[in-house]
């Protein structure tokens, strides 16, 4: 599992969602409590509109050491999309710098591409 380590004394940490590819999707972020599947918070979008896709994770800072940040998604290529490249990234930022990151790059070979991304929070 991927982690981002944070400092506790810093700025808020963030959530964000990187969606590359021809396709369409959508997701589901969760916040899960240290050592638990407890949910703390969770975000659902997709990437059809130009909201962005980043999330303010819980105050005080501190508080989210030891917890785990799950991406669920899922990507329906378009037709002009068979065999190209897609990525899914998601990124923890605090002070808007990139402390960790967990990325899945694939080829559209099937109708929808669905997966998981694990990254886990630690304080310096």
């Amino acid at each position: 599992m991927n982690s981002a380590k944070f400092n506790p004394a810093g700025g808020r940490l963030n959530a964000e969602i990187i969606i590359n590819g021809i396709g369409e999707a959508t997701y589901h972020l969760k916040l899960a409590e240290k050592e638990s599947s407890s949910e703390v918070a969770s975000w659902n979008g997709d990437n059809k509109d130009d909201k962005d896709d980043r999330f303010e994770l819980p105050l005080p800072v501190d508080s989210n050491n030891g917890r785990v940040m799950r991406l669920d998604y899922s990507l329906s290529p378009r037709s002009e999309a068979a065999n190209t490249a897609y990525v899914v990234q998601l990124n923890i930022l605090q002070d808007d710098k990139i402390i960790g990151t967990s990325k899945e790059t694939g080829i559209f070979s099937k109708t929808v591409v669905s997966s998981r991304l694990f990254i886990k929070l630690t304080s310096n």
